[in-house]
C-alpha cells in the first residue's frame, strides 16, 4: 500500500504507474496515483484548449493522439516548427498517411497548403525569392532562369 501525494489516499500498488529510473537503473513507482494523473491530464488538456485554441476533437479526426501532440509541443517548445514564432499552433499532418509532421502557426500551415505540400514548388519558390531578393530583375532574364531550373528537376 502507498499514499498518493496528491489525493493523500492509501492505495494498492496497482493504482500507481511504474517507470524505469535510468540514473539508478531500477524500477520505481510514481508518487501520484493513476486517477490523480488522469485528472491532471484532463486539466492540462482544458488549459491547452483555452490558451492555445487547440481543438482536441480535431486531433482525433486526424488520428493524432493527445500524447503525439504533447510530444511535438514540448519538442518545439510551443513554437511553430517553421517560423519559430509562439502563436496558436495547428496540427500539420501528412494527408496520405495521417502521420503528424509537426505544429505550425496558421500562416505557415496555410502556406504549405497553398504550395500543395510540394517540395518541388517550395524549392522553386525559394529559388525565385533568392533570385529576386533586393533587386529589380529583368523580367525576361527571370523567366529564362526559372525555366532553366525547372527543366533540371
Amino acid at each position: 500500500m502507498s499514499i498518493c501525494k496528491d489525493c493523500h489516499q492509501d492505495k494498492v500498488e496497482e493504482d500507481f504507474y511504474t517507470y524505469f529510473d535510468k540514473r539508478d537503473q531500477i524500477m520505481r513507482t510514481r508518487s501520484t496515483c493513476k486517477s490523480c494523473l488522469a485528472e491532471q491530464q484532463v486539466k492540462y488538456k482544458l488549459k491547452l484548449q483555452k490558451e492555445y485554441g487547440l481543438d482536441l476533437q480535431n486531433l482525433l479526426k486526424y488520428g493524432i493522439t493527445f500524447e503525439d501532440f504533447s510530444e511535438a509541443f514540448i519538442r518545439q517548445s510551443g513554437n511553430c516548427a517553421i517560423c519559430k514564432r509562439k502563436l496558436k499552433l495547428h496540427v500539420d499532418h501528412d494527408h496520405d498517411t495521417k502521420v503528424l509532421r509537426g505544429l505550425l502557426c496558421g500562416s505557415c500551415n496555410r502556406a504549405l497548403g497553398l504550395l500543395q505540400d510540394s517540395t518541388e514548388i517550395i524549392e522553386q519558390a525559394l529559388f525565385y525569392l533568392r533570385l529576386t531578393k533586393g533587386r529589380k530583375p529583368n523580367l525576361l532574364n527571370l523567366i529564362n532562369q526559372l525555366e532553366i531550373t525547372s527543366k533540371r528537376r
